[in-house]
């Protein structure tokens, strides 16, 4: 049994004086087209509270399957499209 809880704050860039080379916008549209070609049993969910943007993420699997290599590729997609995110996966 395979069991996670997390959490990933979205962000451009790791300083806010670079936020503006990036935009986010475009790098949230992009992470809710890759979460949508997903066919994983991972509760995915992007939330927005006082301009900042957060993925909350849960899941419970049998064993390691597909699902657990989805979110393996979206924590990898995440760190190279948006270099300033940061989070917990328990």
């Amino acid at each position: 049994m395979i069991e996670f809880h997390g959490w990933i704050v979205i962000r451009e860039s790791y300083s806010e004086e670079s936020d503006g080379c990036f935009d986010i916008n475009n790098i949230l549209k992009d992470l809710e087209v890759v979460l949508k070609l997903l066919s994983s049993d991972i509760e995915f969910v992007i939330r927005s509270k006082n301009g900042m943007f957060q993925l909350s993420l849960f899941g419970f699997l049998n064993h390691k399957n597909e699902s657990f290599d989805d979110l393996i590729f979206v924590i990898n997609w995440i760190a190279n499209n948006a270099i300033g995110s940061y989070g917990l996966i328990y």
